[in-house]
């Protein structure tokens, strides 16, 4: 529909506000989508609430039982050992997850993000990497570092 050609108890102008608040909400739920499962090239903040909107007003425990397309949405950080000290050092870095549902969705994102880079031959990893439920192949010193740089 042409502007000038618009109803007259239509407000064209309020039409493409609405239509551009509606491109901007769906832009940004698609970047918290992408950056809580790992993937693209997206800043993480240690303020970040990656949370939808359909999980505003959850609890961990709730959160933790979301199902996801291949399990548990949240299943590596529910699944993570404190081998090394990795989950103490992880809370360091996002909050605490076992308390805070926000730092839950960052840690499970920051564990997401690890998950997704090369393996240290530069191999990348499979797809039933990506969709099993654990890190595999954490080590001593490895992944998580205490003073993170937060920008991907």
């Amino acid at each position: 529909m042409c502007r000038d050609k618009a109803p007259k108890n239509i407000d064209p102008d309020k039409v493409y506000a609405g239509l551009e608040k509606a491109s901007a909400n769906a832009e940004e739920a698609k970047l918290k989508k992408e950056t809580l499962e790992g993937v693209g090239n997206h800043p993480l903040s240690p303020e970040a609430d990656l949370r939808p909107d359909n999980e505003k007003n959850m609890s961990v425990a709730d959160m933790k039982n979301i199902d996801g397309p291949d399990g548990k949405k949240y299943k590596l950080i529910s699944s993570l050992g404190n081998q090394e000290g990795m989950r103490d050092k992880l809370k360091e870095v996002v909050g605490d997850f076992d308390k805070d549902p926000a730092a839950l969705a960052r840690g499970e994102a920051y564990l997401q993000k690890i998950k997704h880079m090369p393996n240290a031959d530069g191999k990348q990893p499979t797809p039933e990497d990506l969709k099993s439920g654990s890190m595999g192949g954490i080590g001593p010193g490895d992944a998580i570092a205490t003073t993170p740089t937060w920008a991907a």
